[in-house]
């Protein structure tokens, strides 16, 4: 992937967010495997980290222009990937600005994107592999689809 980020756009890694919490809580969390997407998933929902995604409402997903519909969660679709790379987008310092975001892909090897928060909030993202377009919005008035368990 990083031969193609030849610009000065940041990188930034998903699974970065987990060495905060192990130096601060070291001893408390057992290691995982950082390249497996179920692994940094469920340790993404211990450290409550979608909390970012939950205060917001319900995600919403618009697949190369298509009308936008709820993101549904579900480890069979292989999105997951999707929103643990949304969730670092936005916990990151970065957010707003264009930054690309790397996460371990649910089927097979990285997952990467370049994200940028647009002028009507929502933000989206331009898959390096397939160059296709992604959008999320939130509903505010919707509950979200992410819990705290």
């Amino acid at each position: 992937m990083v031969d193609r980020m030849d610009d000065s756009t940041p990188i930034l890694r998903a699974v970065d967010a987990f060495g905060y919490f192990y130096r601060v809580f070291e001893g408390f969390y057992d290691p995982i495997d950082n390249t497996n997407c179920s692994q940094v998933w469920n340790r993404w929902y211990e450290l409550k980290l979608f909390d970012n995604l939950i205060s917001r409402g319900q995600l919403m997903v618009s697949y190369y222009g298509t009308p936008a519909i709820p993101f549904q969660v579900e480890p069979n679709k292989g999105n997951r990937h999707q929103a643990i790379a949304l969730s670092a987008y936005i916990r990151s310092r970065i957010c707003p600005n264009t930054c690309y975001v790397i996460v371990p892909h649910e089927i097979d090897g990285e997952f990467a994107g370049k994200f940028k928060t647009n002028a009507d909030g929502s933000i989206q993202y331009m898959n390096l592999d397939t160059g296709g377009i992604v959008t999320f919005t939130f509903m505010s008035d919707s509950p979200s689809q992410f819990t705290q368990s």
